[in-house]
């Protein structure tokens, strides 16, 4: 386990930077790329831990279906290990299934106890056979199926929009399509509407039939040229660095046109004092030289940054309560319990239920911080050590799993 200790920075800075593509286009577009019967091309997509697993797991089925996953041959059960990728996971469980064969699905120890109860039993509807090969509903299992004939089909989205995410990208593959009927609202979903606009750059039309519910057709995935933006998660914690610091911040290729719902990060800064300037090319944050109060913000959507906004709250005036956070204690690590562990030992005092995280204002002292293996933990405290001495990030090699130059970027920063 590594320890990353953070310098403080001495000045404000005025700097450019351009981070690596994001992770969800990017292992959303590898799986389209893959799905298409002609070489499709991608450029910036993200080199980390996620998509390493992403592609490994493409390669085993595409190597054991004799080099294309439109080829019938295979030798099952076809390995597919997820490591601690969710995405991975909840997309190939039903393109593996679209396209028929046995899999044997794996993760680690952490992925093993997120949940995919949902999806399971949806795709057993769809005829999918699963045989569980230590706990019922969890990982490790074989699945085997000879396609999905598709149709009505609701999914439960609580646990994670994911289920519908995968489930659409499979859903072009299906014997008569789907119409997918969801239980919360589409348009309140970004990583949703980040698939279907993936999709629809791939070739693969929808209809939106309601509030809650989305036809795809069978029709097939179109060879595409894409430039995958920079991931607007990473760039949560450098606008953060500005702020907190007094300083600005420039990142390249992340504009208005973002498919991404985290730049609704920005929002919340504007709120706070920040000045934020967006083109169509870049976005520039500017801290304040006071904070305002935020006392409530609601997060659904953009729950990834999260952790930013939580070590920045206790530098605000007032309390701030983040709300939207029950399907976080779900997945890396129980993040909201994270954050309490981590801003109980900077001494910030902090109150929390099962949806909500309540920050109260205070003065971080410095401390070394359990990453808990959550690469967005490990982050979000590594800029709170720009402003507190003596902060440190134990297990800080977890950042590999979406930007592992991460460190290397902060210091970057704060050393112009």
């Amino acid at each position: 386990m590594s320890i990353v200790s953070i310098k403080p920075m001495t000045h404000a800075v005025h700097e450019r930077v351009r981070l690596p593509g994001s992770k969800s286009i990017s292992n959303r577009a590898l799986m389209m790329a893959a799905l298409c019967q002609k070489p499709a091309t991608l450029s910036n997509v993200l080199r980390s831990d996620d998509t390493i697993t992403c592609i490994e797991a493409l390669d085993q089925i595409i190597s054991a279906r004799k080099g294309g996953l439109f080829k019938k041959k295979i030798m099952g059960p076809v390995q597919v290990y997820c490591q601690d990728s969710g995405i991975v996971t909840r997309f190939l469980m039903p393109v593996c299934a679209a396209l028929g064969g046995a899999y044997h699905f794996d993760g680690s120890t952490r992925m093993r106890e997120r949940p995919i109860g949902a999806l399971i039993e949806i795709l057993q509807q769809q005829g999918v056979a699963f045989e569980f090969l230590e706990v019922p509903g969890k990982m490790p299992f074989i699945l085997k199926a000879k396609g999905l004939p598709g149709g009505d089909v609701s999914v439960d989205i609580q646990d994670s929009s994911q289920f519908l995410s995968g489930l659409l990208i499979a859903a072009p593959l299906s014997q008569q399509g789907m119409v997918l009927r969801s239980n919360q609202m589409i348009a309140k979903k970004p990583y949703v509407l980040m698939t279907l606009e993936l999709m629809a750059k791939f070739g693969v039309q929808h209809e939106v039939l309601d509030d809650f519910s989305i036809q795809v057709l069978p029709q097939k995935y179109q060879p595409t040229k894409l430039a995958i933006e920079p991931d607007a998660s990473t760039a949560s914690y450098f606008f953060a660095a500005a702020a907190l610091t007094k300083s600005s911040v420039i990142v390249e290729d992340l504009g208005m046109d973002s498919l991404q719902g985290d730049m609704r990060f920005l929002e919340v800064l504007e709120r706070m004092g920040c000045k934020v300037t967006r083109s169509r090319t870049s976005s520039e944050v500017s801290g304040p030289q006071m904070f305002n109060a935020l006392n409530e913000v609601d997060v659904t959507g953009f729950s990834d940054t999260f952790m930013t906004l939580s070590i920045m709250a206790p530098f605000l005036p007032t309390p701030t309560k983040i709300i939207g956070l029950r399907h976080t204690r779900l997945q890396e690590s129980d993040r909201v319990a994270a954050m309490v562990d981590g801003l109980k030992r900077v001494g910030i005092r902090t109150e929390d239920t099962e949806d909500s995280l309540t920050i109260f204002p205070g003065t971080p002292v410095g401390a070394e911080i359990d990453s808990h293996r959550d690469h967005r933990i490990a982050m979000s405290f590594g800029v709170m050590g720009l402003v507190v001495p003596g902060m440190s990030i134990a297990g800080a090699e977890c950042v590999s799993k979406t930007c592992p130059e991460f460190f290397d970027l902060l210091v970057g920063f704060s050393r112009t």
